[in-house]
């Protein structure tokens, strides 16, 4: 009701006014039919936004079932990582090449490798305390370092450690020379 006597003030200021009170009240509903198709612009333009598409129950009981799947892997706590690439070929045969299992494949194929590298470094800092502690008359204890050093050479991780290894078997031979 304020906006009202407002308009009424500021428009007609004396009783002349009152003469063109049709021409205001004509500009009035032209000025309210153009918001009013603003508005509905705009409720147009927020409902032309893309919307995510409906998809049919037997897609979506599929893509449960992935995820499902997923989920399961990823909480098994007891498996072995190479069970789990074995388990992700599986679904990967099953459900095809999806980005999702590929990218989960290398990062179990990752988490493979920086396993066996921990095994390595473990083995490796486990012989090199055997080495310093290592008696002059302990022949048995010798041969027994010395086929890990070769197994531990065998290894397919340990061209990325070459320098540890070699620095082992330097410690060795001097041990055992020395």
């Amino acid at each position: 009701m304020a906006h009202t006597l407002d308009y009424m003030n500021i428009n007609f200021t004396s009783l002349e006014d009152l003469d063109t009170i049709d021409s205001k009240i004509s500009q009035l509903e032209v000025q309210k039919s153009q918001i009013g198709k603003a508005v509905d612009q705009r409720l147009l333009n927020r409902n032309a936004t893309p919307q995510p598409q409906d998809i049919d129950e037997e897609t979506a009981g599929y893509v449960g079932g992935i995820v499902s799947s997923i989920n399961e892997l990823l909480d098994d706590r007891g498996s072995l990582t190479e069970v789990k690439i074995v388990r992700i070929d599986g679904l990967i045969e099953q459900h095809g090449e999806l980005k999702v299992l590929k990218d989960l494949k290398v990062l179990f194929e990752g988490k493979k490798t920086e396993e066996l590298t921990v095994g390595l470094l473990e083995k490796a800092r486990g012989l090199e305390s055997a080495i310093k502690s290592l008696d002059a008359n302990q022949q048995d204890d010798f041969e027994k370092i010395n086929q890990d050093i070769k197994e531990l050479k065998a290894n397919q991780l340990s061209s990325d450690y070459d320098e540890i290894i070699e620095q082992l078997s330097l410690d060795f031979l001097n041990k055992y020379i020395g």
